[in-house]
């Protein structure tokens, strides 16, 4: 018998970046083992993912409503994350994480279309992210959800998404 785990989406508090971290840290060496050298992703987390920078943006995001940190939790246990600045009418993609065993199970869908709720209070009218032109996965992953790349700055793709349509 399979027990039924349950998903939520709620915002990260700065008790959970620890959490964010350990996300963040094995995501990056699933992700990119193949596409970066393992000194070059450590010093990516400690400059970007350590708990102390983590702790930081999620700290910036509970005082600043057009700053989302969100997190996904299985029953009570954060297995990914999202974090997403609105300017104006556009809103920027900045991350989106997940466990690598809970990839393919719903999260990032529930994380992106969380997102997308907060945007109507918004009136977001588009929102871009930058990606690993190397990343196929999170590539197809962001079209399936209206993504489509416009641009490319070097190692990374811009998809955008217009919710204008």
């Amino acid at each position: 018998m399979s027990t039924l785990m349950v998903m939520s989406v709620r915002k990260l508090n700065e008790s959970e970046a620890h959490a964010v971290s350990d996300i963040s840290s094995s995501s990056w060496h699933s992700t990119y083992r193949e596409i970066y050298s393992n000194d070059y992703i450590e010093r990516w987390l400690a400059d970007h993912y350590s708990e102390e920078a983590v702790k930081k943006e999620i700290e910036k995001s509970l005082h600043d409503e057009k700053l989302l940190f969100l997190g996904a939790f299985e029953d009570s246990i954060c297995v990914g994350f999202i974090e997403c600045n609105i300017s104006g009418k556009g809103a920027h993609l900045l991350r989106l994480y997940l466990k690598p065993d809970k990839i393919g199970q719903g999260y990032g869908k529930g994380l992106l279309q969380n997102l997308e709720k907060h945007f109507k209070k918004f009136m977001v009218r588009e929102c871009f992210l930058e990606v690993n032109r190397l990343n196929l996965h999170a590539i197809s992953f962001y079209k399936q959800f209206g993504f489509i790349i416009t641009n490319d700055s070097g190692e990374d793709y811009i998809m955008v998404k217009d919710y204008r349509r």
